[in-house]
């Protein structure tokens, strides 16, 4: 697993054209969504919105595609450090190619995760409401809870034993089911670019992403124990940054590479453990030779 994140790292950092891609979306997006929002036009904000999924699937489509031919440049030997660039360079090709051949598969999976993920929501509440009993006190108090931070934290202070047992039945309740959710789930995109079978049915690609828990339970359930925790080390560093805008701006460029890191981590092991690329790919490539889906060089 260890030369999983070295390679993840070394394809992050050798392909800036990749977080640079991603800042653009951000920036495009971030000035679509700040037009919109202050629009007291339904209809528009409707229209407005189903446009910015579509682009936002659009984009993720070529950049996953970049992503991925990044991940088989990585395992080429390059004779030099200009030709390593110009390879880095070229994947602004693949970006167009792969909206073209992923935008639907990818736009559907999107929609296929979040209809899902909202009925485990709803299942969750009648399942909550029937055995630990309603919460409506909380909805109640939503202005006080939402004044400030101290105000959230008197009032919760100020909660009875009784109520307060009741929002952490909620809370683990729901934990335990976004978790072995997002277990589940965790592999679907990078199934849907390297699935043995070359499927870019979404469907399948969520198939897939089950399948790999199953064929390595311990392994898989490890992962994504190490990306939970490096989520989370990473989040409690964002307060110490606030104060400073030196190191805001900082802590902003190292999500970015975070992220793409992560996009790349989950790619490269899925790719490698289930996917089309073996273990011994790399040799084949250097050999200029293809992979068979054993990973056997023909």
């Amino acid at each position: 697993m260890f030369n999983i994140f070295k390679r993840s790292w070394l394809v992050t950092s050798s392909n800036h054209i990749i977080p640079l891609f991603f800042v653009v979306y951000m920036i495009i997006f971030s000035l679509i969504l700040q037009k919109t929002l202050p629009s007291s036009n339904v209809i528009m904000t409707n229209i407005t919105f189903c446009g910015l999924f579509l682009f936002s699937a659009a984009f993720f489509a070529g950049w996953f595609e970049m992503v991925k031919q990044a991940i088989i440049n990585n395992d080429k030997k390059f004779e030099n450090e200009v030709e390593r660039i110009k390879s880095s360079i070229a994947l602004r090709k693949n970006f167009l190619e792969g909206i073209t051949k992923y935008i639907f598969p990818v736009a559907g999976g999107i929609l296929i995760y979040y209809v899902v993920f909202f009925i485990i929501i709803y299942l969750d509440i009648i399942v909550a409401e029937k055995f630990f009993g309603k919460i409506d006190f909380l909805a109640n108090d939503l202005k006080i809870i939402t004044q400030s931070n101290e105000a959230m934290v008197a009032y919760f202070k100020a909660l009875p034993n009784e109520k307060l047992l009741k929002l952490f039945s909620w809370e683990m309740l729901f934990l335990i089911t976004s978790g072995i959710y997002s277990i589940l789930t965790l592999f679907w995109i990078s199934a849907l670019y390297f699935n043995k079978k070359e499927s870019k049915n979404p469907f399948m690609s969520y198939a897939y992403s089950f399948e790999a828990l199953f064929k390595k339970p311990f392994g898989v359930i490890l992962f994504n124990v190490i990306i939970a925790s490096m989520l989370f080390l990473y989040t409690q560093i964002a307060p110490l940054t606030v104060l400073n805008p030196i190191l805001s701006f900082l802590y902003m460029v190292a999500g970015i590479y975070f992220f793409v890191f992560l996009t790349v981590l989950i790619f490269n092991y899925y790719a490698r453990n289930f996917g089309n690329i073996g273990d011994n790919r790399g040799d084949c490539l250097r050999e200029d030779k293809t992979c068979n889906q054993d990973g056997e060089c023909e």
